[in-house]
């Protein structure tokens, strides 16, 4: 039988992950058909200051563009963006809590 986030106590869901298997065959290709690289670090990937922003343009060092983007989703806090958390119940699920939501749904 599946599970559902009302399976898990809270403080179950605070330790979900998700699996090698979804990371190498869900996650990793959104990675490389957004334009980032193999060795690309998690906090470039996931950097909020460049939110909308292709991989490959230049921010320009000291453009001072800090607020310019009205874009706040990337690549993986996009999947829980519009999902109820089941810890605090607002709006914005963690990554393992969204895919645990999509295979509820």
């Amino acid at each position: 039988s599946d599970l559902t986030a009302a399976d898990f106590t809270v403080d179950e869901l605070d330790l979900l992950g998700v699996s090698v298997h979804h990371i190498q065959h869900e996650l990793y290709p959104k990675i490389l058909s957004a334009g980032y690289g193999p060795h690309s670090k998690i906090y470039i990937i996931e950097n909020l200051n460049n939110a909308g922003k292709s991989p490959n343009s230049s921010s320009g060092s000291g453009s001072g563009n800090s607020g310019g983007s009205t874009s706040t989703t990337s690549i993986i806090r996009e999947k829980g963006k519009n999902i109820f958390c089941p810890i605090d119940g607002r709006m914005g699920a963690s990554y393992a809590h969204a895919v645990l939501y999509k295979m509820e749904s």
